[in-house]
């Protein structure tokens, strides 16, 4: 079989090789996945009255979409761009400042992404200019996220309440505003990455997996 018929065949076609090691990223997907679910679980669950009803479970999903985003770009560079995997670690780092006994842990999951991100190196001679476009999407996307979370705690702590049978005050309270602006900063970080892959694959050639493109993203 010449060359050319070998590269054909080759299903990773413009990439290193080794990005066919996926378990470790895999481990990170499912670890993001899992945190966010004990994060939405543990603030609803735990939280003071103010902290119940509808109001709570929008700040309950915000807090955990702050932490489920890095796992699930992660899932869309599987066969998307590399570049995913990049912002996936710098949001991961993102999550850990959210509360430190639950996401700490997210650190796992960002080195782990970073290390799939650099498993998947393009062998294009515009590597360099690829990896600078992918560090910018990285911090663009830390900065929304990092706004995302700033919006989860812009109320001033703490706040009274009173019921039939009990009367306190519970501090880190999550507004429904609050919450709004959290869930709109992950939401449009999650649109885009859907759209630069949707792209990604638009340039593709039909069954294959990997593109000299990646060095774009």
């Amino acid at each position: 079989m010449s060359d050319q018929n070998r590269n054909l065949a080759s299903p990773h076609v413009g990439e290193h090789p080794r990005h066919t090691r996926v378990a470790p990223q895999r481990f990170g997907e499912g670890l993001s996945f899992f945190l966010a679910a004990t994060l939405a679980v543990t603030r609803y669950v735990l939280g003071g009255p103010p902290e119940r009803g509808g109001s709570g479970v929008l700040a309950a999903a915000a807090l955990s979409a702050v932490v489920a985003v890095p796992g699930l770009l992660s899932l869309l560079a599987r066969n998307g761009p590399r570049g995913l995997l990049l912002v996936a670690s710098a949001l991961a780092l993102v999550a850990v400042q959210l509360t430190w006994s639950v996401t700490l842990p997210m650190i796992v999951s960002a080195a782990l992404f970073l290390v799939a991100y650099l498993e998947r190196r393009p062998s294009s001679q515009r590597s360099a200019y690829g990896t600078l476009i992918d560090a910018i999407a990285a911090i663009v996307a830390a900065i929304v996220a990092g706004l995302g979370v700033a919006a989860l705690f812009m109320q001033q702590d703490p706040v009274e309440y009173a019921t039939a049978t009990e009367r306190g005050s519970v501090g880190d309270i999550i507004t429904v505003s609050e919450a709004g602006l959290s869930l709109v900063a992950s939401g449009a970080i999650i649109a885009v990455a859907l759209s630069v892959r949707l792209f990604y694959q638009k340039g593709r050639k039909p069954g294959q997996r990997g593109s000299p493109r990646e060095a774009k993203l």
